[in-house]
């Protein structure tokens, strides 16, 4: 698994292209955040996943899906279900193209792909991704002059 600006397959060979491999993330310092808002940067970014067969005599289906945590451990992005078909091919491939950041503040996020086996979810890959940027402006406290009428 691995996040990056963008991906893409050659149709005649099914060749993965993967372009800027995003390990480290920079949000500007000038970057407009509301305080106790979802910020989302306009970045747009995909998602790569390779699924391959626990038996490589047996193909297989399987359910799986991509979350984006936080720093604080927070969900912020979750992709819907994903059904992988390995009936035909020992591998496939997963892309996910996600249209903004949702920025939750500095630190490490974790890009997890999760496989449904058994009807439970369990993490697949864990891709860290440090994020360096501004911390988020705290809400202005009811009363205070900052917080409106």
């Amino acid at each position: 698994m691995l996040v990056c600006r963008k991906a893409s397959v050659e149709g005649a060979t099914n060749v993965l292209s993967v372009f800027e491999v995003l390990e480290q993330l920079t949000i500007p310092l000038d970057a407009p955040l509301a305080p106790g808002a979802m910020n989302v940067i306009p970045f747009e970014f995909d998602v790569v996943t390779l699924w391959e067969r626990a038996d490589a005599a047996l193909g297989e289906r399987l359910d799986a899906r991509f979350r984006l945590v936080g720093p604080q451990g927070q969900e912020l992005v979750g992709t819907s279900t994903l059904a992988v078909d390995l009936t035909g091919y020992l591998r496939a491939r997963t892309i996910a193209n996600i249209g903004g950041w949702p920025y939750a503040g500095p630190g490490v996020y974790h890009a997890v792909a999760e496989v449904n086996r058994d009807g439970a979810w369990h993490a697949a890959a864990d891709f860290p991704i440090t994020v360096f940027g501004p911390a988020l402006p705290v809400p202005a406290a009811p009363g205070s002059p900052l917080s409106g009428p």
